[in-house]
């Protein structure tokens, strides 16, 4: 009887120690899959960071065309002034 009861205890200590290995596996990949979500959140945020400097860029360049383009525009109208009052 006593060798029975040693034997189920033992049988008990590694299946204890075995679902206490599967725990801490299970704790380990749960941390692992939160680390990578953050780091997918973080590479998301990153993205639309540089989405949006791109966006600045863009408007930045579209408003340089536009002074280039009334620059133009004020040195024609210039250069006809002075052919107007050049053939007065």
């Amino acid at each position: 009887m006593t060798r029975l009861v040693t034997r189920d205890v033992s049988r008990f200590s590694k299946n204890r120690d075995f679902f206490r290995e599967f725990e801490i596996e299970t704790e380990n990949r749960d941390r692992d899959s939160k680390s990578f979500e953050t780091e997918t959140e973080n590479r998301d945020r990153d993205s639309k960071c540089f989405e949006t400097e791109n966006r600045d860029r863009d408007r930045d360049s579209k408003s340089f065309e536009t002074e280039i383009l009334g620059l133009d525009s004020r040195s024609r109208n210039l250069k006809e002034d002075l052919e107007v009052m050049g053939g007065s």
